[in-house]
């Protein structure tokens, strides 16, 4: 049986320098920290596929990797996915990728009715 880990599920890293609390939203089966710091790792090698290198650059913008914090648990793989593409459908962000699923508005609704409550 995999060992079970506490950090696994969907996190935001916010931008510093962004009105409105404007984040990247990810998502990790691993611990979240272990994430973050490849993320950390993506900048530093100036990762032109990294959302947050690509934000850094396009704006002068600083990336608050300390105020990193999980925002929903799930160890399940197709749910992390799930709330992973709905929070980035309906909050400001600045991810590059829209999240592994499509989901019309609708969808998005009854999704994130769903999860709010279970949000961190």
């Amino acid at each position: 049986k995999p060992k079970s880990n506490k950090q696994a599920g969907v996190y935001n890293v916010p931008c510093m320098d962004c009105q409105d609390e404007v984040v990247y939203i990810g998502e990790t089966g691993r611990d979240m920290g272990k994430r973050v710091r490849e993320h950390k790792l993506d900048v530093r090698r100036k990762e032109v596929k990294s959302s947050f290198f690509n934000h850094i650059t396009r704006f002068d913008h600083r990336i608050n990797f300390d105020a990193a914090k999980l925002v929903y648990k799930a160890g399940d793989y197709i749910e992390r996915r799930v709330v992973e593409s709905t929070l980035i459908a309906i909050k400001d962000n600045f991810n590059l990728s829209e999240g592994n699923y499509k989901l019309g508005p609708l969808l998005q609704a009854f999704i994130y009715k769903h999860i709010k409550k279970k949000l961190l």
